[in-house]
Formats: structure tokens, sequence, C-alpha cells
């Protein structure tokens, strides 16, 4: 059993788990994501006492039995666990694409923001006689509405 410093029992949280499960898997040459690893580990139930065991923090001897039979489960072609793969990739993809979009919206917000930065730095009173200034400055109106219409790079 491993002690910490103070000499309590060291608890083992689902970070490690995971981590330990993530590697544990790549040696033994099955490739699998800290999302899959963490949701096999999650359905892992205590014998004992009929609860799951990450419900809690884990001493070293449960933490190993977790991680050894969440191997088994993710070595096992059941429905059970196809259905966990298929869900921790579908949640894995959602997060992917929520941060793609997070994202884009603040590389579109940046746009937005030089662009309204040229238009507020045009000159105040420009001559409306001067067709080029005036053009260039419903260009830069253009292209700001263009931006914040989500249109691609908001080429103008």
């Amino acid at each position: 059993q491993v002690f910490a410093p103070g000499g309590a029992a060291m608890l083992i949280g689902l970070t490690a788990i995971t981590k330990e499960l993530v590697l544990a898997c790549r040696q033994l040459g099955l490739t699998v994501s800290e999302t899959l690893a963490a949701f096999v580990a999650c359905t892992v139930v205590n014998p004992q006492t009929g609860t799951f065991f990450v419900d809690k923090q884990l001493e070293e001897q449960d933490a190993r039995q977790v991680v050894e039979e969440s191997i088994k489960r993710l070595f096992s072609d059941s429905a059970p666990t196809l259905t966990l793969r298929l869900q921790a990739s579908y949640d894995h993809s959602f997060l992917e694409l929520e941060k793609t979009q997070q994202k884009a919206a603040q590389t579109r917000e940046e746009q937005e923001g030089r662009v309204l930065a040229q238009i507020l730095q045009a000159p105040a009173k420009q001559d409306p006689a001067d067709f080029d200034s005036m053009t260039a400055l419903y260009r830069k109106i253009f292209q700001l509405l263009l931006v914040k219409c989500r249109a691609p790079a908001g080429a103008a």
C-alpha cells in the first residue's frame, strides 16, 4: 500500500486512474482516448458495496482493480463496450466541434474589432466630393457587415 508523507494511505482519483489505464492499454497495443478510458473506468462496480468505484477517491489496491477490470472491458467485443466506445467517441467529437466553434467566434470578433477600428480611424470630416475616400470607407463598412454575417474571411 502506498503511503503519503504523513503516514496516511494515499488516495487515487479518476484522473490518475484514467492516465494509468491509457498507458496500460497503449503497452498492450490498444490506443484509447482519455475520454473512453474515463468512461469505462466509471462503469466498474465494486462487488462488495454494489456502488461504482469512482464515486470516491480510491486506495491503490482498488485503483489497480479498476484499471484491470477496465482493460478487460476495453479488449472485449461485447455490445456494452461498443456502446461505451461510441458514446466516448461522440462526446470527444462534440467537444472538439465546440472548441472549433469557439475559436471561430473568437477569430470573427477579432476581425470585427480590426475592421471597426479602421472605420473609426477614418478622417471625421471627409469631403463628400472625394469619391475615392468615400468608396474606401464604404468598402470597410461593407467588410464589417460581411464579417458580422459570418461570411468567409470577410473579403470585400
